[in-house]
């Protein structure tokens, strides 16, 4: 997220991934995901903290903190994410709103 890296953060989805950023529509398979993620790109300045990881099979929960920068210079609240994956690929993924600011 970092990098800004597009292709590399597309690639790590499965085709028929599903990309859900509560509490906006779902954005189903990699053209999708792809739009959105340059919508991010195109607005904010992103810096992921991963505190925590926690796995069973394959359902995968990150508490994290993303720190975003409008371009005003302004920040989002954090959202925390869990997210199943198959085979080491996102293919489902959901963000919940925090209400405090990092």
């Amino acid at each position: 997220w970092e990098r800004g890296d597009i292709d590399g953060l597309v690639a790590g989805f499965t085709d028929d991934a599903s990309y859900i950023d509560m509490p906006l529509p779902p954005r189903h398979g990699l053209p999708a995901i792809r739009a959105y993620i340059e919508r991010i790109f195109s607005a904010f300045s992103v810096r992921i903290e991963t505190l925590r990881i926690a796995s069973s099979g394959n359902i995968v929960f990150t508490e994290r903190v993303d720190h975003l920068r409008i371009n005003d210079g302004s920040r989002p609240s954090p959202p925390k994410r869990p997210a199943r994956h198959a085979k080491s690929r996102h293919c489902d993924s959901r963000k919940w709103f925090l209400k405090f600011y990092s």
